[in-house]
């Protein structure tokens, strides 16, 4: 897998050249088309991410792309995955925590960290009170799974919520994020706080 990283700061981190030794650099303004592989964005001007994010996936939208963000920020988090990106992590990671990210966003997933991931819940969860806004068209039992889902209860959780074999879950949710037009729980949860 290849790593491209894109800083608008002179150089590599310490960090990345760790975790990827054989990865690339460049400027964001710089790029023109995009490798295989994971590209990894960081700004020292956050405000550019609403148009970055957007250039870097017209050159390849099945590109995974990871923000990276000295400071991680819960509002920018969930502005660049509703862009489109695949992850968002602290630029200063350890080598560890970016070979999983790097794994998790090669194979389809997302990655925000776990502590992010639950204050954004924290923070939509409580802003959701229309849990049927996700789509019209949800039934009750889906809206009532939807909402155990984004409460980030797990699978024995929703089970014994309702009455049925833990091994049926994973297929309502696999049903419910397809009726919903979702690939994942962080899609979903970003299509609750779009419809709030």
């Amino acid at each position: 897998m290849r790593h491209l990283f894109l800083n608008d700061s002179a150089s590599l981190f310490p960090n990345w050249q760790e975790a990827f030794p054989e990865a690339a650099f460049a400027s964001p303004k710089q790029l023109k088309e995009c490798p295989r592989g994971t590209v990894w964005l960081r700004t020292t001007a956050p405000a550019e991410l609403a148009s970055l994010v957007p250039a870097v996936r017209a050159l390849n939208p099945q590109l995974p792309l990871v923000v990276l963000a000295d400071e991680p920020d819960e509002a920018v988090a969930f502005q660049v995955i509703s862009l489109g990106a695949a992850g968002y992590c602290n630029s200063r990671a350890a080598p560890e925590v970016l070979h999983t990210v790097a794994r998790v966003v090669h194979n389809g997933g997302r990655w925000l960290g776990q502590s992010l991931m639950r204050r954004l819940l924290a923070t939509l969860a409580g802003r959701l009170d229309n849990w049927r806004a996700l789509d019209k068209h949800l039934a009750d039992d889906d809206a009532r799974l939807a909402k155990l889902l984004l409460q980030g209860r797990n699978y024995a959780e929703i089970a014994q919520e309702f009455g049925i074999p833990e091994a049926v879950v994973p297929h309502s949710v696999s049903a419910l994020f397809s009726r919903a037009g979702v690939q994942d729980s962080l899609q979903l949860l970003l299509k609750a706080g779009q419809a709030a």
